[in-house]
């Protein structure tokens, strides 16, 4: 029993193996070979190596144009109609988005719609293109609806660098509310079941499930199919269409931000639909129409499914090129014409006349450019604000033109000092000049110097009675004895009559020995100057006793002036 059970084992990891691998993709068609080679180059996206279409147009004065893929082919979907767009515009690039095609498709990566709207726009920077118009299908269409909210979001701010000057959209899932994505594709969304279910695909599982999504009588051939089957297995790409499709939560989670854009932007928008999709059925139209104003929609035949570029190429660049025909292109020498748009031969839901979406066309392409030219006014206002402001820069002064003013400022006082002090000495000789300058000095020397007395010149002083004055003080002392002079005559004559007056009054009681001779002056002293005055120049006699009444008389000091009568010894 147990050699059984290896062996069972054995072979159900055998037949495992060989139906992951079984059949192995065939080789490339001509087609394949071609498009992989021709105008192909690549590019280095976030150090991963990113395959795209570059190729020359042939009208030189023409826009260019940039073509966005599906899900979960590659840029070789827009093969049947690459020849019809290199006739319309001067150049046209298909990217392979990062894990789709011929592009490196790494396993441990978080794959999201912003990252490849990123890759895009490093793609057109480095080939220095900045007015572009965007073809998008399915996956590509979530990923241009990222691009024109950017693009709104920077015309706020001013010009933007990369200029969208159209959008038309292919089927896809512009609303997330009308798209309804196959069960096979909500089952590989489903965590561990969809690495399984991943593994277990081979090229029949992957016919069935992709060609569910064509009309049934527009299928792709075998040949097709190996083709795509091959570019989804290229470097084991087909173990990461789990990761891929998280792009169908990230469309519910940005649904204000891309379904709004649709509805707010002033860029010309156009929809080419198949109706005869099982991922967004016929009700996407009437949808579509009451969501957007101004819809532009070109609806195809009936039995075209979710890839029209492929099932009806034809009929489908005939409606893309009748909607670039309202479009003025930028670098033309010359106005485009506007002629009639010519629809499809069946179509569902109501369509108002070409005339009517004509001139809807023209007015939303004269919004736009008004929208533009307002943006560049309002960046150049705000510019001019700020530099109205912006503060004036403080100028530093440096420590030595400091130091240069204070001296200047020193040397105008010193010079406005000396000329208020000096003398005009043109005329006068050597010696007077001299004399002056050394008046002038002391003058100075006396004023600045504040000398206090010693204890021995108080003592003397106080002995005699006089005011202690330094030298330095003389002048001052001078000055004043020369205003006070007249004042103390005054004075000194109204005493001696108060003294006369009371001598007669009141008889003397000592004897007249004691009295002071007649032709004796009573002494006057100033306390408050050095020089005396002429009277009292006369020799001191001795002390003489006076009456009471007369000493008190004598020695009652004025309180005014200070000035007292007698003799003080």
């Amino acid at each position: 029993m147990a050699a059984f059970k290896t062996y069972t084992f054995m072979l159900l990891g055998l037949l495992l193996a060989v139906y992951l691998n079984y059949p192995a993709p065939s080789n490339m068609s001509n087609n394949l070979i071609v498009w992989k080679t021709k105008a192909a180059k690549a590019i280095i996206f976030n150090k991963n190596k990113i395959f795209y279409k570059d190729e020359p147009g042939t009208k030189l004065n023409a826009p260019v144009l940039v073509c966005l893929h599906g899900f979960p082919t590659s840029s070789y979907d827009w093969l049947k109609v690459w020849p019809g767009l290199l006739q319309k515009f001067r150049r046209v690039m298909a990217p392979d988005f990062l894990g789709f095609g011929l592009s490196d498709k790494p396993t441990d990566h978080n794959y999201t719609i912003t990252e490849q709207a990123d890759l895009v726009e490093h793609l057109l920077h480095y080939q220095r293109v900045k007015e572009v118009h965007i073809l998008a299908h399915d996956y590509g269409d979530t990923v241009a609806q990222e691009l024109l909210a950017r693009y709104e979001d920077r015309l706020k701010d001013g010009v933007p660098k990369l200029i969208i000057k159209s959008v038309c959209f292919l089927n896809g899932g512009l609303f997330p509310d009308t798209n309804f994505p196959q069960p096979i594709q909500q089952a590989l969304l489903v965590p561990y079941v969809g690495d399984v279910l991943a593994r277990l695909t081979n090229i029949y599982t992957f016919k069935r499930s992709f060609g569910s999504v064509f009309g049934p009588d527009t299928q792709p051939t075998d040949e097709d199919f190996d083709d795509f089957w091959t570019l989804i297995r290229n470097s084991d790409g087909n173990l990461i269409i789990p990761k891929l499709l998280q792009y169908i939560p990230e469309r519910t989670a940005q649904k204000y931000r891309w379904t709004g854009v649709l509805q707010k932007t002033k860029v010309p928008v156009h929809v080419i639909y198949g109706p005869a999709d099982p991922v967004n059925p016929p009700g996407f139209v009437s949808f579509y129409r009451d969501i957007i104003p101004d819809a532009s929609i070109s609806v195809l035949e009936g039995h075209i499914g979710h890839y029209p570029q492929w099932e009806d190429s034809a009929n489908c660049m005939a409606a893309y090129f009748n909607f670039l025909r309202t479009l003025p292109f930028s670098g033309s020498p010359q106005s485009q014409p506007t002629p009639k748009i010519t629809t499809s031969t069946r179509t569902t839901g109501q369509k108002p006349p070409p005339k009517v979406v004509l001139e809807k066309m023209k007015v939303r392409q004269e919004e736009a450019e008004r929208a533009k030219s307002s943006a560049a006014d309002k960046h150049k206002e705000t510019q001019q604000k700020k530099d109205e402001h912006r503060p004036v820069p403080k100028v530093a002064v440096s420590p030595t033109t400091m130091k240069e003013k204070i001296k200047s400022a020193k040397e105008m006082e010193k010079r406005r000092a000396d000329a208020t002090s000096k003398v005009t000495t043109k005329d006068l000789p050597k010696e007077e000049i001299l004399e002056k300058k050394s008046k002038h000095e002391q003058v100075k020397t006396q004023k600045t110097s504040k000398e206090v007395p010693s204890l021995k010149e108080i003592k003397s002083s106080i002995k005699n009675k006089k005011p202690v004055i330094k030298e330095a003080q003389k002048p001052m002392a001078q000055q004043e004895e020369k205003t006070s002079e007249p004042k103390q005559k005054d004075k000194l004559a109204k005493v001696k009559q108060v003294k006369t007056e009371q001598e007669r009054k009141k008889p003397l009681t000592k004897t007249s020995s004691e009295q002071p001779p007649s032709g004796e002056k009573v002494n006057v002293k100033k306390p408050h100057s050095s020089k005396t005055h002429p009277e009292e120049k006369s020799e001191e006699t001795k002390p003489r006793k006076l009456d009471a009444d007369n000493l008190k008389n004598v020695n009652k000091p004025d309180s005014k002036d200070g000035v007292s009568l007698g003799d003080k010894n």
